[in-house]
């Protein structure tokens, strides 16, 4: 439920009283995870920016994951060349996936917050002052998600204005993700958080390569001050071929856990507890659904489907359930002409 006023829930132990922290303490550490992506991570660095009066509240953390394109070096040469050396650290370890790869950063850093940013995306020129603006509030908020504008790889980037601001604040994620008409991205890569709240409920899981920011998401407590920033645009999203979001087998495995976890009572509320969170986990399953059609597996999508028709069917997919059918449909018309691919 949105709301104008603060929720009930107070924040976690070990979170400082909102305004501005000691100045001797980053209001905001900036953790960035590293996967190959040595011709992208310079202007995802650059894009970061600042005015002079802000330079003591912001510091960067870098974890290279295994990286074995030259990251490492394009990571250093970018904090050389762009002045970023005396605020900035790279950590560098074997690869363990992008979930410990931001626990890394988390356990390293040392502001009050922190700010989600993928390798390969980009920030606007107002993205990080308007951040900042946010925590120094004095109801600033626990979690906050920004809005984001995609674009192809590879692809010319038209340009973006700078709208009125406009924040929205909910009681917690599931309320947030499921209201109408936000039009934003609820992942890893746009998420800001206090240190100790992240901290707190365990960080990101390390056996997840998909789904872990959705894993950690659901084990935020139900009540918090959750602050989505519908406009402006404050971060632009490259759709990257080959990323783990596009890999059917990293999903299918993340969508078991967050089942498992939700049968074990792992998440607030217990099991089954949530009414939301079942409307949510029927969407999950939706998106790693299609997820296998879109990669071409035919046979393995369509079985999680039969599956999870009964998940589909008492959470509010029934418009799904008929899209689905109607890509069965269209596939099954040309195979039957000999054009459709059947790869599985």
């Amino acid at each position: 439920m949105a709301s104008s006023s603060p929720p009930s829930g107070s924040p976690p132990s070990g979170s400082p009283p909102s305004g501005s922290p000691p100045s001797n303490t980053p209001i905001l550490s900036i953790i960035i995870p590293v996967w190959n992506r040595a011709e992208t991570i310079r202007a995802c660095l650059a894009s970061i920016v600042a005015p002079p009066s802000d330079a003591m509240a912001w510091e960067l953390v870098v974890v290279d994951d295994g990286s074995t394109d030259g990251s490492p070096q394009a990571i250093r040469d970018a904090f050389r060349d762009l002045g970023l050396e005396a605020r900035a650290r790279l950590i560098e370890q074997a690869n363990a996936g992008p979930g410990v790869a931001r626990n890394t950063a988390i356990a390293a850093a040392r502001g009050h917050f922190i700010a989600c940013l993928d390798s390969d995306d980009l920030w606007l020129d107002w993205t990080l002052p308007t951040i900042l603006d946010l925590l120094r509030a004095e109801d600033a908020p626990d979690v906050a998600f920004l809005q984001q504008d995609a674009f192809a790889d590879g692809a010319p980037l038209p340009p973006v204005e700078q709208a009125p601001r406009k924040v929205v604040r909910y009681r917690n994620y599931l309320d947030a993700f499921l209201a109408e008409g936000t039009g934003t991205m609820f992942g890893g890569c746009n998420l800001v958080a206090r240190r100790a709240l992240l901290q707190e409920i365990g960080g990101f899981p390390a056996e997840l390569r998909c789904y872990e920011d959705i894993d950690l998401f659901l084990r935020l407590p139900l009540e918090l001050k959750m602050d989505v920033a519908l406009q402006p645009v404050l971060f632009r999203y490259r759709n990257t071929p080959g990323s783990l979001t596009s890999s059917f087998d990293a999903a299918r495995t993340g969508l078991s856990v967050l089942r498992q976890s939700e049968a074990d009572g792992r998440y607030p509320g217990g099991p089954g507890g949530v009414r939301a969170r079942t409307i949510f986990l029927a969407r999950v399953a939706q998106w790693t659904v299609m997820n296998g059609w879109l990669n071409k597996r035919y046979a393995a999508s369509y079985g999680l489907f039969l599956r999870s028709i009964p998940e589909f069917a008492l959470n509010r997919c029934r418009r799904f359930l008929i899209r689905y059918h109607q890509h069965i449909v269209r596939h099954i018309m040309k195979r039957s002409i000999g054009r459709a691919d059947t790869t599985d």
